[in-house]
């Protein structure tokens, strides 16, 4: 009489099967990302305080100060935004040490970075006006410096943007700028969110 293999049980079944491979590429990810994230923010941050000073350094012109309600808004937003990197960190080598809370980590990250992205969208346009006096206030500090070494006007005009220019290119370039910073969190969110992969990650430890 032949005798019946009784069926493998779940554990049984998970110490024969191969490991999933998304935690390694998940975790590699949001590590690489959020290291470039948070150099980008550190560097973003100190322009925030520099740059009038590298304003004279550089160019030898007499700093023109950064707004004060600029200031704080863009700092308060690099800081928040330091503090999801450092989350979207510990959450990538969590998940590739495929512990559960890596996972959940990430997510939390992810919901978190498309909010100070729409945020971020807000601040530009309510700060739109005075964004472009603070850059053409600027740019009267550049044109001067290039009128002294005696530059010509067709130069001077290429280098120096008008006022048009100006808050075209600062209502442009920041929805640009979050768009493609909007993909990766938005990716990483979808990923987590399949219904196998939850189930793989809620059985981790």
């Amino acid at each position: 009489m032949t005798k019946t293999t009784p069926p493998l049980t779940d554990a049984e079944f998970g110490a024969y099967a191969e490991p999933s491979r998304w935690p390694l590429v998940v975790g590699t990810i949001s590590i690489l990302y959020s290291v470039l994230g948070l150099v980008w923010l550190l560097i973003g941050l100190a322009g925030i305080f520099l740059g009038p000073w590298l304003q004279s350094a550089m160019m030898g012109i007499d700093p023109v100060a950064v707004p004060t309600a600029l200031v704080i808004g863009q700092t308060v937003i690099i800081l928040i935004c330091l503090v999801l990197g450092v989350m979207l960190l510990v959450g990538g080598i969590l998940t590739c040490k495929r512990r559960r809370r890596g996972p959940r980590l990430i997510s939390i990250w992810a919901v978190g970075r498309l909010v100070m992205i729409l945020l971020g969208i807000g601040f530009s346009f309510l700060t739109l006006d005075l964004n472009v006096q603070y850059q053409l206030h600027l740019g009267e500090g550049v044109k001067e410096f290039m009128e002294d070494r005696g530059m010509t006007t067709e130069q001077i005009q290429n280098a120096v943007p008008t006022e048009e220019v100006l808050r075209s290119r600062i209502l442009v370039w920041p929805l640009v700028f979050f768009a493609m910073t909007a993909v990766c969190p938005i990716a990483l969110g979808l990923v987590l969110s399949g219904r196998g992969i939850r189930a793989d990650y809620q059985s981790w430890e």
